[in-house]
This record gives structure tokens, sequence and C-alpha cells, in this order.
């Protein structure tokens, strides 16, 4: 009995341990091309936008680190963890979106997902009438996602 307590207790305390050891910092990222479920050319045009705009308003941040579009480009839609696509693109977070038609609107769903553990940091979902307010977009989501980045 002695003998399986000393196996079993190190193990508890170093989960334990590792449960409250303090997160690294999501200090890289990668905004991958929003996903789309529709043919309609104009989501390929839009979803690129989206991407391109918010990483480079991403990019302005001087203490984040944000891969460049044109190394994102064809992960459009990939559903691999994140943990694997971090580890592919050596960032610590990953930065997903799905857009899709409602009527008159369009609906933006946005996920922040630490690569170390797959799991989401940080969701929202916003809605635009328009292309042409996806610059208005653009810039709430950099925003919305630095001001996160910061806090955490």
């Amino acid at each position: 009995m002695a003998v399986l307590a000393m196996m079993i207790i190190p193990g508890i305390v170093s989960l334990l341990y590792l449960r409250s050891a303090p997160r690294k910092p999501l200090d890289s990222l990668a905004v991958l091309p929003f996903a789309y479920s529709t043919d309609d050319s104009s989501f390929a045009s839009l979803s690129r936008q989206i991407t391109d705009g918010v990483i480079q308003l991403l990019q302005r941040n001087s203490r984040l680190t944000v891969v460049p579009f044109e190394a994102v480009a064809s992960y459009r839609g990939d559903s691999r963890p994140a943990q694997e696509v971090g580890h592919e693109l050596g960032v610590r977070a990953i930065v997903r979106g799905r857009i899709e038609r409602r009527t008159e609107r369009i609906l933006i769903s946005v996920e922040l997902i630490d690569a170390g553990d797959n799991a989401v940091r940080w969701s929202r979902q916003f809605e635009i009438y328009g292309e042409d307010e996806v610059t208005a977009f653009q810039a709430e989501l950099a925003t919305h996602l630095d001001s996160f980045l910061r806090s955490h």
C-alpha cells in the first residue's frame, strides 16, 4: 500500500502543479481565412478581404507576432486542431472565423483558440449589413482581439 501511495501521490502533485501553472502569453497568432459554406464567389473575396484586413491591423501591435496572409491562405476551411496548425505556423493562438449570409445581413462568428491546449479563449458573433461595413468590422474585431490579448 505504501509503495502504491508513493507512486500515486507524485502524479497527483504534478497534475495539480500543471493545472495551476501560469499559461504562456498568447503573443503570436495566425488569423486563418474565414470559412464559408456557399458557392457564391463574392464570399471568397469577402473572406480574403476580412482576413487580410484583420491581419494588417493586428500587425501594428508591436508586441504581437502575426503571421502574414500569404502564409495562412491555404488554411481556409482547415478543421485540424489549433494545436497542430499552431505548431505548423509557429504561433501560440489561432483565430478562426465563419461567414454566413442571413437574408440581408452577414453573420460572422470568430474564435480565438489557444494553440497550446486547443481551448477557445475568446469568441464572438458579429452582424454586418453589407460589404460596405467590412472595414468597420475589421477594425472592431482587431480592437476586440487586441484588448483581450493585452488583458490575458
